[in-house]
């Protein structure tokens, strides 16, 4: 399987003879940027501090810089992601990058009204998924049998549970659907089941409130592709400004978010849109800005990662499908058109 070569840390450009109009046009439609309309764009996403990106665009201004009015809603399972995304009542998506092949490779956990025509256009970040369980849990012998937290059945992150438990010699348990991680955690809490696999903020939470680590997806499995934009490439045809904008003020947000001197704010944002504990969401932003998984500069997506993710889903989606060809899933045009108006 040949990656597409913006697989990286730092994006390296490789298009320059397909986009040189689009950023000739760009360079233009910029220096009128003060006279321009503002574009209003619908976002929908799992809150928590995958959204740190978004939150410190809007607050900064960013967004506004380019004239962009962005509406956020948070998605209460990926099933309402994906469906609404697919009907058209959002524009852009931010979720875990399986759940966008799932859909667009007819394997997703619920049918849709129309043929989707789905793209990932930016990545954000890579994952690493802890399996979180009940203080009396200390092996994975210990949930044999056990009814176990998942989002969907389908898609994401049911697959790497399914894949770490089956590399931890459990071979007798159910899933049930509970939505969201905020919600999993809340039934975790409420003894609905003794595991689930978590992330970000919501794993210290749930260590704060006495509940422990069994193993997680980046020791088990590898790096895995997490939180990633996707389109509908029809929606992006027709707003390739709108789109290559919205790019543009993430990756700034971004820059942000890595800047050290500028921590004690973004904690302050993250905590503000998310009623975060201070504490908690300093000490999850230091987990998601350093290591071996958490945020990429650049909302870069990360090449093993995606094989990990693929790799998944071609042995655990139903029906089959190929996976083969990445340009039915993921159009970087607009990602290169952004970083190389950044560059200048």
């Amino acid at each position: 399987m040949i990656m597409p070569n913006l697989f990286c840390k730092r994006a390296t450009l490789s298009m320059h003879a397909r986009l040189g109009l689009a950023i000739a046009f760009l360079g233009l439609s910029q220096a009128c940027s003060s006279a321009s309309e503002t574009k209003e764009v619908r976002l929908v996403l799992f809150g928590g501090i995958m959204a740190t990106g978004i939150y410190v665009a809007e607050e900064t201004g960013l967004f506004a810089e380019e004239n962009l009015s962005v509406s956020v809603k948070n998605a209460p399972n990926s099933i309402y992601l994906m469906t609404e995304l697919v009907k058209g009542n959002y524009d852009i998506a931010q979720a875990s990058i399986d759940n966008f092949f799932a859909y667009q490779s007819g394997q997703g956990a619920a049918p849709l009204d129309r043929d989707p025509d789905i793209r990932v256009v930016m990545g954000g970040s890579t994952m690493k998924l802890d399996l979180v369980v009940s203080h009396d849990v200390n092996a994975y012998s210990d949930i044999n049998g056990e009814i176990l937290g998942v989002d969907a059945l389908t898609t994401g992150w049911a697959f790497v549970l399914k894949e770490m438990l089956e590399r931890g010699g459990v071979d007798d348990y159910e899933f049930v659907e509970t939505g969201n991680t905020a919600k999993r955690v809340t039934a975790l809490k409420n003894g609905e089941y003794r595991a689930t696999l978590l992330v970000g903020n919501y794993i210290n939470q749930a260590y704060a409130a006495g509940f422990k680590h069994l193993d997680d997806s980046l020791a088990r499995l590898g790096p895995y592709q997490g939180s990633s934009f996707g389109v509908s490439a029809a929606w992006a045809a027709d707003n390739s400004e709108t789109v290559v904008s919205f790019i543009r003020a993430y990756s700034n947000a971004m820059d942000i978010v890595y800047d050290t001197d500028r921590r004690e704010e973004v904690v302050a944002i993250v905590s503000k849109h998310t009623s975060m504990d201070p504490a908690i969401a300093r000490k999850t932003l230091s987990q998601m800005l350093s290591g071996d998984y958490g945020f990429t500069p650049r909302a870069a997506l990360d090449p093993e990662g995606v094989r990990t993710v693929i790799s998944l889903r071609e042995k655990y989606g139903a029906p089959k499908a190929d996976l083969s060809n990445l340009d039915d899933f993921i159009d970087l045009t607009y990602y290169e058109t952004a970083l190389e108006s950044l560059e200048q």
